[in-house]
């Protein structure tokens, strides 16, 4: 009796293993078919520039791969008039572990970049220190005026 079972039993494993396979299969495409109707009205590419511009606000930035520096510049400091070579510079300047041979066209992906503040521009075109300019401002300021 059993060895009559088991030849039944690959049997209607035979038959009915396709049959669930067509199942699933439409079970699959119907969920396809959900899940784009429910994102066709999703624009990702605007939620990435969000996701993005929020990252950046925090003054740093997570390199991806395809990334490039002038990509990050423009958007981290869109709209600026300071030389884009100059940013380069500041860029490299305060990220050395993403720029090992520092060059701008050389950037390592997965490194978090810090965004260069105005200080340390400045610190890079002039010789002065932005600390002791202030100093000098205040000194300055307590001078008496005349019209």
């Amino acid at each position: 009796m059993k060895r009559m079972t088991r030849p039944l039993a690959l049997a209607l494993a035979l038959t009915v293993a396709p049959l669930l396979f067509a199942a699933e299969s439409n079970s699959r495409a119907d969920i396809d078919r959900a899940l784009r109707t429910l994102l066709a009205d999703y624009d990702i590419n605007q939620h990435l520039e969000l996701r993005h511009a929020e990252e950046i606000a925090t003054g740093f930035y997570e390199v991806r791969p395809g990334d490039t520096l002038d990509g990050i510049i423009n958007r981290a400091v869109a709209g600026t008039t300071i030389r884009k070579a100059i940013l380069r510079d500041a860029f490299i300047a305060a990220n050395p572990r993403a720029f090992p041979s520092r060059s701008p066209h050389r950037m390592l992906s997965g490194v978090t970049l810090r965004i260069p503040t105005a200080e340390d521009v400045m610190r890079l075109v002039f010789t002065v220190d932005p600390a002791e300019l202030e100093l000098e401002q205040r000194v300055r300021a307590s001078w008496v005026h005349f019209p």
